[in-house]
């Protein structure tokens, strides 16, 4: 991926005609928006802020105009800009300003806390917003491919769908922003990504507001709205996690096959995402890297 850093950087023509090739293909294959959003972070972090929203705005439209001619409609091309490209050029544009990872991530946990705050206001029940959504257009396409889906599963779905959104849409943004600035590190400040990210610490406000909606949650158990903020916390917190795991196993000088598969466990059970945010809130306290990075008696 080092080489799409590598040809945006070399001009703006190569950046304007890469940036609109990916939010090209983001048409036909979404995850390519994920080095699309990338690439304007990469421009807006290391060039300026006009830059990266002229590359934002000649890449948007592109890609809305293939929309409109393929769909027919500009709805799916303003639901990718909302995803992958207007709010992470704020980020990146916050990122330039502060040089630090954990403001930018805790604007974006939030930002999303807000928009989860915004959805439950604009539709009163976000789960039967989603359950009729979800029986207007998923459903009929289960019933044409002849496939059975029960009714409690559809309504279990619906349940959990903000929750999953609201943690996805943090993993994405962050993501993005941390994918453009590992790319800005390795081409112009070697190391620097590595330093910044291991002391990653989401500020003491945040670890507060986490536990509160935790114990909140526990005692209002039929709450949905709280059940959908902790996500979007948890979610935060994880990239603490990451952090705290990527710099004890390099001060041990770990083999990668570790971090390899601790990230193989993100995807295969998300539970591990609850570990790390659990291991990020008790490094408000015990300060893990700290710990590790003290000699031991015998040494």
């Amino acid at each position: 991926m080092l080489f799409i850093a590598n040809t945006v950087m070399k001009g703006p023509k190569q950046a304007y005609l890469l940036a609109i090739l990916l939010a090209f293909l983001t048409l036909w294959f979404s995850p390519v928006g994920f080095l699309w959003g990338a690439v304007i972070v990469l421009v807006t972090v290391q060039i300026n802020a006009t830059e990266g929203a002229k590359l934002l705005l000649a890449s948007a439209l592109v890609h809305t105009l293939a929309t409109l001619l393929v769909i027919g409609s500009a709805l799916p091309a303003l639901a990718a800009l909302i995803e992958f490209a207007m709010p992470v050029w704020f980020f990146a544009v916050l990122l330039r300003q502060t040089q630090s990872l954990e403001q930018v991530l805790t604007a974006i946990v939030t930002t999303v806390v807000g928009a989860v705050l915004l959805f439950y206001l604009a539709v009163g029940s976000p789960e039967q917003w989603w359950l009729q959504l979800l029986n207007s257009t998923l459903k009929p396409l289960l019933d044409q491919a002849q496939l059975q889906m029960p009714a409690d599963a559809l309504q279990q779905f619906a349940h959990m769908l903000t929750f999953l959104l609201g943690m996805f849409m943090v993993m994405l943004w962050y993501g993005m922003v941390l994918l453009g600035r590992w790319w800005q590190s390795k081409l112009y400040y070697p190391g620097r990504f590595q330093q910044d990210f291991y002391q990653l610490k989401l500020p003491a406000s945040l670890v507060y507001a986490a536990i509160a909606i935790s114990v909140a949650g526990l005692i209002f158990s039929d709450s949905i709205l709280l059940m959908d903020i902790s996500g979007v916390l948890m979610a935060g917190l994880m990239f603490q996690g990451l952090a705290i795991a990527h710099k004890v196993l390099s001060d041990r000088e770990s083999h990668k096959a570790w971090l390899i598969g601790l990230y193989f466990l993100i995807f295969l059970f998300p539970q591990t995402i609850l570990i790390l945010a659990t291991i990020a809130l008790l490094d408000f306290w015990l300060d893990f890297r700290k710990l590790n990075s003290e000699p031991t008696p015998n040494g």
